[in-house]
């Protein structure tokens, strides 16, 4: 089985309103149609595209 690898971003600590606009585009984004359909490109099943969209800190 493969280890799932998540990629991150790095903020200033000041830089709030940047982190939310792109954790909410994230939120908007992974596990989308579009996203499934562009992993699957790479091998990655749906199953391994949920890991990453309901990945929560």
């Amino acid at each position: 089985m493969k280890t799932s690898r998540l990629g991150s971003f790095a903020f200033g600590l000041d830089d709030n309103q940047l982190r939310c606009a792109v954790d909410q585009a994230l939120a908007a984004f992974l596990g989308s149609d579009k996203h499934r359909v562009m992993m699957a490109r790479f091998g990655f099943s749906d199953a391994e595209v949920d890991l990453v969209a309901n990945w929560t800190v």
